[in-house]
């Protein structure tokens, strides 16, 4: 790798942190929807970082239906901000989300976090093959991690195979946890962290992006299975589909951007 493919991967390594990192704290804030929502609006994101870019001489100009589908998603991010769940307190923390509005507002983090991550992502792509990629970005994701819990974590990290504190707990799992640390190698990891990356081959990040919003609806089904989520109020239920039709339409103006440059050329 060069220094600017190398640069490129450091970076992605950084935005997976702040990806994942803001998200598993909005877990521990805010409710599983609003966390799996928020931390799903890459796509504004990346139509926001590109009028900042344009602003700064570095990009093309934003398409006017693309502003306008930016709008209509933070308004839908509003109504959902407006439909948090109320903050529970010592006596009930295992039921209601202790600080809905900072989980949610780490939750948009992490959704930045993505943005950069895939648009990296993208830009590697085909330099990279993408095990290779995801591979490296995990090892950079597990010192991040590492380093973190050694900062901030109440109890410290141990160099054994305690299931709660140890390095190496994965290996000594049991009961239930076997069976979600198989989930999460099988669904979250190769199909979708490594799907998204595989796929960007042959499609623009922004495409993904808009896919990833079919996670929240999954995410707030597989919670309330298991017990940990509540069915959504109506707020979260208007802003999500707000925010999922704003998207289709920042892609569906950007796929026509695309054509109308590609037949003024040939």
């Amino acid at each position: 790798l060069g220094e600017e493919l190398a640069g490129l991967l450091l970076g992605a390594g950084a935005a997976f942190f702040i990806n994942f990192g803001g998200f598993t704290l909005a877990l521990a804030n805010t409710s599983v929807s609003h966390a799996a929502l928020f931390e799903s609006t890459a796509s504004l994101w990346m139509v926001v970082s590109q009028f900042f870019a344009h602003r700064l001489g570095k990009a093309v100009a934003v398409p006017r239906m693309q502003r306008v589908g930016v709008a209509c998603g933070a308004l839908g991010v509003a109504a959902c901000f407006f439909d948090a769940p109320a903050e529970g307190s010592e006596g009930d923390a295992a039921s209601r989300p202790p600080h809905p509005p900072l989980g949610d507002a780490l939750a948009l983090l992490a959704g930045l976090g993505s943005c950069v991550y895939l648009s990296l992502g993208e830009a590697l792509r085909s330099h990279l093959d993408p095990a290779i990629f995801y591979g490296f970005v995990l090892m950079q994701y597990t010192l991040y991690c590492l380093g973190a819990a050694y900062l901030f974590d109440e109890a410290m990290p141990t160099l054994s195979t305690d299931p709660a504190r140890g390095l190496f707990g994965w290996i000594n799992p049991t009961g239930p946890r076997l069976l979600a640390q198989l989930w999460m190698f099988g669904a979250v990891d190769l199909l979708g962290n490594m799907g998204y990356i595989a796929v960007l081959k042959y499609v623009p990040s922004l495409i993904v992006a808009v896919a990833m919003l079919l996670s929240p609806l999954i995410a707030a089904i597989e919670g309330m299975c298991v017990g940990v989520e509540s069915l959504p109020g109506p707020l979260t239920w208007a802003g999500a589909t707000v925010i999922v039709a704003s998207s289709a339409v920042i892609v569906a103006d950007s796929q026509s951007q695309s054509m109308t440059v590609e037949l003024k050329v040939a």
